[in-house]
């Protein structure tokens, strides 16, 4: 039973993480759907990716703070009970201050295999191999948004990345023209043209540029919402 879902946040065992984590899953799996049925508002992949990309980074750290109370695990040179850190790069840092998706990940499964032996005695689920795929999809996370403004801004750190991210992408003649034909896939085009209306410069409207981020995300997300339901139920009690 989650009982979590019908108490408030503060009172939360994982204080809260998970359930918020719970709604910028849903909220983005709402938006996945509804471009399914119909287009997408301009560039309206990047808030559905962010608001995957906020889930797992929640899911995570909810995860972390789980092991923590339930196995009395120390923060540093801190109790379990204490203010939340996460152990980056060899550096302790409050847990609102990393945002890295490998980073969290990293240190996430650093507590499952110190712990392997107390899990083993607690819960039934095994939690000692990560799935299939999970490593590859968190690498995809962090390479295109290793500091939670990927999705958020339209230019970043990220720089190689941030030209794929645009909805309206720039477009060879050749391709705006590719799918002008009666067995062309319809297609959504915009160019400027010279006073003899030779294409000058021409753009394609692509609904999802970054298919493969936005796989990994719902792959990810998934994977570690199940993880969670699983840990908040084995280890907290469903609190």
């Amino acid at each position: 039973m989650f009982y979590y879902m019908f108490t408030s946040l503060e009172s939360h065992y994982d204080q809260g993480f998970g359930a918020i984590a719970d709604a910028f899953a849903d909220a983005a799996e709402a938006l996945f759907n509804r471009f399914t049925v119909g287009p997408a508002p301009f560039h309206g992949h990047l808030p559905m990716m962010y608001l995957y990309r906020h889930a797992v980074e929640l899911y995570l750290k909810s995860l972390i703070i789980i092991l923590h109370k339930a196995l009395a695990i120390p923060f540093d040179d801190a109790p379990s009970s204490s203010e939340p850190k996460i152990l980056a790069k060899g550096k302790w840092k409050a847990i609102y201050h990393v945002h890295s998706i490998a980073d969290l990940y990293a240190y996430f499964g650093s507590l499952l295999r110190q712990e392997e032996a107390a899990l083993k005695r607690t819960a039934r689920t095994d939690w000692s191999t990560m799935p299939d795929g999970l490593d590859e999809w968190i690498k995809t996370i962090e390479e295109f948004d290793s500091s939670s403004t990927f999705f958020r801004y339209p230019l970043t750190k990220e720089i190689a990345n941030d030209r794929d991210k645009s909805s309206w992408q720039k477009a060879t003649e050749e391709a705006l023209l590719s799918g002008s034909g009666p067995d062309g896939k319809p297609s959504n085009a915009f160019v400027f043209v010279d006073e003899n209306h030779q294409v000058v410069e021409g753009y394609l409207q692509h609904e999802d540029p970054l298919p493969r981020v936005t796989d990994a995300l719902r792959r990810t997300t998934e994977l570690l919402q199940g993880a969670h339901a699983g840990m908040r139920v084995e280890l907290a009690g469903g609190l």
